[in-house]
């Protein structure tokens, strides 16, 4: 419904205010945790970009879920206000 509204792209994250563990995760959570969420709507037949967000803070796990093809982007918030160096730092393998 939303690509045929005109959408270019799903932003995919959880929680609530009830919820806060899923929408700011706490450390205990596990790394990537919408990823999954994130599969099953591609699964599901959208022909438009997918991104996922929701602690991914190691570029492990980021490459990771792009290359098993469980979103088309990887959104990262908080890493990068702690670093808006982490992407360059990633590229050049530090």
């Amino acid at each position: 419904m939303m690509e045929d509204n005109g959408a270019t792209a799903i932003d995919i994250t959880s929680g609530s205010q009830e919820t806060p563990q899923w929408s700011r995760p706490y450390w205990f959570m596990p790394q990537g945790l919408n990823a999954d969420i994130t599969e099953a709507i591609k699964k599901g037949g959208v022909k438009i970009p997918v991104w996922v967000t929701g602690k991914i803070d190691d570029p492990a796990v980021a490459e990771e879920i792009l290359r098993d093809g469980k979103a088309d982007f990887v959104c990262i918030g908080r890493g990068l206000i702690a670093d808006p160096y982490w992407p360059a730092k990633v590229k050049e393998g530090g």
